[in-house]
């Protein structure tokens, strides 16, 4: 019996993510699929698009240049970038995970981050040099700047593992996700291949299969946020769709107006977001139905973080946008709690008064 979706792929969940993108590179589709549009909110225009194809070939040769090998922990001090996604890959396809630091906070809440995790390498974008000077040495693991493995000299050859090399597999960690530190110190949540695939595929069943998202997603939230990374990245790989980036991510404030512009401009099937633009959409109901038109073309408009408001949603409801709000990304490793209809009422995924303990 096939399984649910369009694509037989899509219901493997036993891979690696080094593995999703190679496949997908290697799709008969892959010369032609947009994998990662850059929005730029400057000229209101895609500014670069790379397919599948374009963007393995360039994250294995930043790959080659990082180095490392299975279960290394590769730390990025980055804003969202084409340049800082493409080392995400290619730490995926050196089978290294992935971990994220919170490039808003304070350095001492960085260095005991830093102090958390037995890091191999450190990956640092130019805008935050100076604040990883104060985060320190990073415990001695090498520090390379990110421009440097995309520069124009040919990478180094790939060495092939040997037949005793350990292979990544499903069950090992992949991406380790900061909390925001809002109840003490942030605490570091390890993500394995197979739980953010699993994830994934809860966000393909709440899309209704793969012919609801080929139209790509768009989240402009940051990297380090949970949502951003695998909703509007690793989800991209996983379904094959395009994901998007803001070209100005280290300066530029998301707003409404910007959001509705590239919405209106990449027309994707799936926008991810949080409660503070959705409640500026629903004040616009009737002074902006222009803005409220574009956000109700998208399929499926998810928010996190906070809870988006009983009057906000009823709002947005009367206005044929229908939000679905989830909760606990980070702690159930990314998307598990995206599991639902996106129709289930203003109600769902809301915190349970009183519940202190989830034991699935």
């Amino acid at each position: 019996m096939g399984g649910p979706f369009d694509e037989p792929h899509l219901d493997d969940v036993e891979r690696t993510w080094g593995a999703v993108f190679a496949a997908g590179a290697a799709a008969p589709s892959s010369k032609q699929t947009a994998c990662l549009r850059a929005w730029s909110s400057a000229s209101a225009s895609v500014a670069e698009s790379l397919t599948f194809g374009e963007f393995w070939a360039r994250a294995a040769g930043g790959g080659a240049r990082l180095g490392g090998g299975h279960d290394d922990r590769v730390v990025f001090l980055s804003h969202p970038s084409v340049r800082y996604y493409l080392a995400a890959a290619g730490a995926f396809a050196r089978q290294c995970a992935v971990v994220n630091l919170n490039w808003r906070q304070p350095a001492s809440a960085l260095r005991h981050a830093v102090a958390t995790v037995d890091a191999a390498a450190f990956v640092v974008s130019d805008p935050l040099a100076d604040l990883a000077d104060e985060v320190g040495s990073f415990r001695g693991a090498p520090r390379h700047r990110l421009d440097d493995l995309f520069d124009e000299s040919p990478p180094p050859p790939a060495r092939s593992p040997g037949s005793g090399a350990i292979q990544a597999g499903p069950r090992d960690v992949a991406v380790v996700m900061f909390t925001s530190g809002s109840t003490g110190r942030p605490k570091g949540v390890p993500m394995t291949h197979a739980g953010l695939l699993h994830a994934c595929r809860s966000k393909l069943v709440a899309h209704g299969g793969f012919a609801n998202v080929a139209r790509g997603t768009v989240s402009f939230l940051p990297n380090f946020h949970v949502i951003g990374f695998v909703n509007n990245f690793l989800f991209n790989a996983y379904a094959r769709c395009p994901g998007a980036v803001l070209v100005e991510a280290a300066s530029a404030l998301i707003t409404v107006d910007l959001l509705e512009k590239a919405i209106g401009a990449m027309a994707p099937d799936s926008v991810d977001t949080v409660p503070t633009i959705l409640e500026a959409v629903a004040n616009s109901v009737v002074s902006r139905p222009d803005v409220v038109a574009t956000f109700a073309e998208v399929r499926l408009v998810t928010c996190g973080g906070a809870p988006l408001p009983s009057a906000a949603y009823d709002a947005l409801s009367a206005a044929g946008i229908h939000p679905m709000p989830h909760y606990g990304q980070t702690e159930f490793s990314g998307g598990f709690c995206l599991v639902g209809a996106p129709r289930a009422g203003r109600d769902v995924m809301r915190p349970v008064q009183g519940l202190s303990l989830i034991h699935i």
